[in-house]
């Protein structure tokens, strides 16, 4: 049978294969199905052309051939269809520790315009789990739904899956690619802190420092070894083999003890059973000590004077790396003591004080002593060796030269010679009075009150001044506390001058005639004691 229909009679739209189906009459052979617009393909075969109908139009002429029995629907209408939509094609749960269980959220969404049916969400790859959809579901234009996947690894190693929806949608199944790795438990060790610098620390003192060793991993934590390396660091409190659970923790100290002045480096080293076993922190620190340095490093007084005093200066330096108190000093040997120093007495590294020695002997003799200085530093105590000589108290004074000659001065001329006088003895010379006689002699440069201390001297001026002719001689006598006193200086010239004689004295030319000369012989002679 061959039917043919106008276009206006049957309307066809695309959609699912759901057909309203009408039979025909009983005992017809011939049927025709029409599915929504879509003929069926298996059974069907349409051809197309056109006729020219009543009006003389044109029209759609459908040739159906096909099998029997079949069915016709007067109408057939169409309707829009969902598409479901998931806010992620692929979930990574990354690393899960065996036993436990990592969770992701998902949603899907009807991004299309009729409506979705999820009848059905299967899941592949062991460890993952859906839950969250109460299916079936369906979902309006622009509605959502909300799942969430777990990974619950049992095993170390890694994992793959998928998660896939069924519906009427037409991109169904919709599938989300799933992926994890799962670990096996492990213990994990961690020192705090990781490194330690003790600073400075004073030779012979110490220094500690708590340490803590943790598990931050997910098994127990068994520590079998501790080691410890750097001079004069050591470990304290820490009973081994121990063992943390994980999540727990265990305190330790490491102590400084510096013997020696200098930096020192070193380690402590915890050996377990972590992956990231043997873990060491780092450890450095810096003896320091006071250094006590003197000068002078011994004091000679030499000789002094009974019942006089001799004083030397001593400074102190600390010439170490960390502060010096001096605590004590004690002197021995006669006539020694010590003043100017107020003890304790604290010295900064490079800091410098002084403090007096004296010797005041009371007899003539010689001493040695010291002075012992007590201190924090390693060369205490300090001992400074002191000597000296006591001797008798001398008062000299003597006179370079002890003569003065001034050979012959023109009268009423004037010479001046000069002579030293020295202190030879060892304490003070006064002079109590200079004395000088002969005549034409003067002294000057020193008077009475003049005080030499030993050793020292003083110029005294002696001048000549001859009033007449003729030799002369005389002295200066300087008187003083001295032993030898008076010191005198002997004295001696000649007062000189020139005398003139004419011969002869008187000349008589007698008569001597008009425009003739006479002459006459007159001798002049220095008959003085100087140059006419």
């Amino acid at each position: 049978m061959v039917l043919i229909l106008d276009v206006k009679t049957v309307s066809f739209a695309a959609a699912p294969l759901q057909s309203d189906r009408r039979p025909v009459t009983k005992g017809q052979k011939d049927m025709i199905e029409v599915v929504r617009g879509k003929a069926n393909r298996e059974n069907l075969q349409t051809r197309r052309g056109t006729r020219s109908s009543g009006g003389g139009r044109a029209g759609l002429i459908v040739v159906l051939v096909a099998s029997f029995p079949l069915s016709i629907a007067p109408s057939v209408s169409a309707r829009p269809r969902g598409q479901l939509a998931t806010s992620s094609t692929s979930l990574n749960f990354g690393s899960v520790l065996e036993g436990s269980s990592a969770s992701q959220h998902g949603t899907l969404s009807n991004t299309g315009r009729g409506t979705v049916t999820i009848q059905q969400a299967s899941i592949s790859g062991a460890a993952f789990s859906i839950s969250g959809l109460s299916l079936p579901l369906t979902l309006s234009p622009g509605a959502s739904a909300g799942f969430t996947v777990f990974f619950t690894p049992n095993a170390a190693g890694s994992i793959t899956g998928n998660v896939t929806f069924f519906s009427d949608a037409v991109n169904s199944p919709t599938t989300i690619a799933l992926s994890g790795a799962g670990v096996a438990p492990s213990p994990q060790i961690s020192l705090s802190p990781a490194a330690f610098n003790f600073g400075n620390i004073g030779v012979g003192s110490s220094a500690s420092q708590m340490v803590t060793a943790s598990n931050a991993g997910t098994a127990t934590l068994t520590i079998s070894q501790a080691a410890v390396t750097g001079t004069g660091f050591n470990l304290s409190g820490l009973t081994l083999p121990v063992s943390l659970p994980a999540g727990t923790s265990i305190a330790f100290t490491v102590t400084f003890a510096p013997q020696a002045a200098g930096t020192t480096s070193g380690s402590v080293t915890l050996t377990s059973d972590a992956p990231n076993s043997p873990t060491s922190i780092a450890l450095s620190g810096t003896g320091v000590q006071p250094q006590l340095s003197v000068t002078p490093g011994s004091v000679s007084f030499g000789n002094v004077v009974d019942g006089t005093t001799n004083t030397q200066t001593i400074q102190l330096t600390n010439s170490g790396n960390a502060n010096l108190t001096v605590s004590q000093a004690a002197v021995s040997g006669s006539g020694l003591t010590v003043s100017g120093l107020a003890l304790p007495l604290a010295l900064s590294p490079g800091q410098s004080a002084n403090f007096n020695l004296a010797f005041s002997p009371a007899s003539a003799t010689s001493i040695t002593g010291s002075v012992s200085l007590a201190s924090n530093a390693p060369s205490s105590p300090m001992a400074i060796p002191l000597s000296g000589t006591g001797v008798a108290a001398t008062f000299l004074l003597g006179a370079n030269p002890t003569s003065l000659s001034y050979g012959n001065v023109n009268v009423a001329g004037n010479s001046s010679l000069t002579a030293t006088l020295t202190n030879t003895g060892n304490s003070n010379v006064t002079v109590s009075s200079v004395t000088t006689t002969g005549t034409g002699f003067s002294s000057s440069g020193v008077s009475a009150g003049t005080t030499l201390a030993p050793n020292q001297s003083v110029t005294l001026n002696v001048a000549f001044a001859p009033a007449v002719a003729g030799s002369v001689t005389g002295s200066v006598s300087v008187a003083s506390n001295a032993t030898n006193s008076p010191t005198v200086l002997s004295l001696s010239g000649a007062g000189v001058q020139p005398q003139v004689s004419v011969v002869p004295t008187v000349v008589s030319f007698g008569n001597v005639v008009v425009g003739t000369t006479n002459t006459q012989t007159i001798q002049l002679t220095n008959s003085g004691t100087a140059t006419l």
